[in-house]
């Protein structure tokens, strides 16, 4: 019951911050869908919301239904069509474990690279695919233990308010 209640706390604050930084952000906060394969073992399908900090850096919060997770991305290469980023992450499963991982990926703006259409808020949706290492530590049973490591894939999209 303690994980429930702890699960839905955590998803109310990330709602409101996200909301707040709606307000705030000139098309600096960007919302939308992540999914991730870590490692070659579990998929999770995630809410995702990603704010740009500055010109060289960005935090990345994923929320699904048993899975919270954070990345910090650091801007390799910078142009205005597409970012080369490396990247950091940890993230726990409210019921039985922690993972962190580590990886490079890129974000292209493939509308605004093409200048194909007038529609402006085309624009702003940005596509991110990234590649990493990633380690899980869970329990599995109640004194039983372990972990798994492999290569991580992730896949994205955002628009950017």
């Amino acid at each position: 019951m303690n994980k429930k209640l702890l699960s839905l706390i955590l998803s109310i604050i990330m709602l409101l911050l996200m909301v707040n930084m709606v307000s705030a952000a000139d098309h600096q906060l960007g919302l939308g869908f992540y999914d991730s394969n870590n490692g070659g073992w579990y998929n999770h399908y995630c809410l995702s919301g990603k704010y740009i900090l500055s010109k060289q850096t960005a935090v990345q919060g994923l929320l699904a239904g048993n899975y919270l997770g954070v990345k910090g991305m650091y801007n390799l290469k910078n142009d205005p069509n597409y970012n080369f980023y490396g990247y950091g992450k940890a993230g726990f499963f409210f019921n039985w474990g922690v993972e962190i991982g580590a990886g490079a990926g890129i974000e292209y703006f493939l509308f605004k690279a093409l200048k194909a259409t007038d529609v402006k808020e085309l624009e702003r949706i940005g596509f991110m695919l990234d590649l990493g290492i990633d380690v899980q530590l869970y329990d599995y049973d109640d004194n039983k233990h372990s972990s798994s490591s492999g290569l991580g894939f992730g896949a994205g999209i955002h628009y950017y308010f």
